[in-house]
């Protein structure tokens, strides 16, 4: 991922999700934050079809077990998936 760039107004978010794992699950065996990541990264980067938000930042750290997503906001967003109401 190559971070939040300058985009046309049109196609600006209009707001940014940032997700990150819990502290208090950082040092845990259940690392969903690393294949959230991962999916974000490798399936929905190949998708053609726009159902999941895009992704402006993706990274989880192996030594410390931390991540975050930086997604674009659901709310502004309807008319590109269609489904949300």
């Amino acid at each position: 991922m190559g971070g939040l760039t300058h985009f046309a107004a049109a196609e600006a978010p209009g707001s940014l999700i940032l997700k990150t794992g819990l502290p208090e699950r950082v040092d845990a065996k259940w690392n969903s934050g690393r294949r959230e990541v991962a999916f974000y990264l490798l399936i929905a980067a190949a998708m053609s079809a726009h159902i999941a938000p895009r992704c402006f930042d993706a990274v989880w750290d192996a030594d410390t077990n931390a991540w975050h997503l930086l997604l674009e906001g659901l709310s502004s967003s309807t008319s590109r998936y269609g489904c949300l109401t």
